[in-house]
């Protein structure tokens, strides 16, 4: 019974530190976080309001933003496609996925050598990030004819890019095309200089 007794005393004591800990821990974390800003001195009844953005926080893009008030009504579509890379997937759901890229390929570079309009999705995933780019097909005002990748970047920290390419070919890859495997065919979309920006 004594040792019970000095157990539970042991018990309550680390409990009791462990609780004072936080507050002592939370207040060192906001003295380590701190930013100090230097407030001009105005000589004014006006009071000044200083807001500071979170750098943590970012604005989260919609799927608003991607299709940026495109009329999708005028585009083929096709069903979402990935890179075939997701944790999740059994060994099932991989070759279903590495079924389908050629026809998503096929669907894509049809579209482009006739000059209609298309609309898909392609997911990618890696070990710890994900996102996705938005692919439209489609002519500039002056009717030339563009494939434009629209992304928010990766769903952690969102940040909208663009890219446009002026031409679309089928490629073979090799060791440099990570993570494609060495001879898989796959498109690559080019700016106008022919440089090489993406390739799915």
């Amino acid at each position: 019974m004594k040792n019970y007794c000095y157990r539970f005393r042991f018990f309550l004591l680390t409990l009791a530190f462990g609780l004072a800990a936080v507050p002592f821990f939370n207040n060192l974390y906001e003295r380590w976080s701190e930013i100090k800003v230097d407030v001009p001195q105005v000589q004014s009844d006006t009071p000044i309001e200083v807001v500071l953005e979170n750098p943590l926080v970012y604005k989260k893009i919609t799927q608003a933003d991607l299709i940026e008030n495109r009329d999708l009504w005028l585009y083929d579509s096709h069903s979402a496609f990935s890179n075939c890379f997701n944790q999740g997937f059994d060994d099932t759901e991989f070759r279903k996925c590495q079924k389908e890229l050629p026809k998503t390929r096929d669907f894509i570079f049809q579209h482009w050598k006739e000059k209609k309009r298309a609309y898909i999705v392609y997911e990618w995933t890696g070990v710890d990030c994900a996102g996705d780019v938005h692919i439209f097909i489609e002519p500039d005002n002056d009717g030339e004819w563009r494939i434009i990748l629209r992304s928010a970047g990766d769903f952690r920290y969102q940040e909208l890019t663009e890219w446009v390419g002026y031409s679309l070919k089928y490629k073979r890859a090799t060791d440099d095309d990570y993570p494609l495997e060495k001879g898989t065919y796959y498109l690559s979309v080019r700016d106008e200089k022919g440089k090489e920006i993406d390739g799915f």
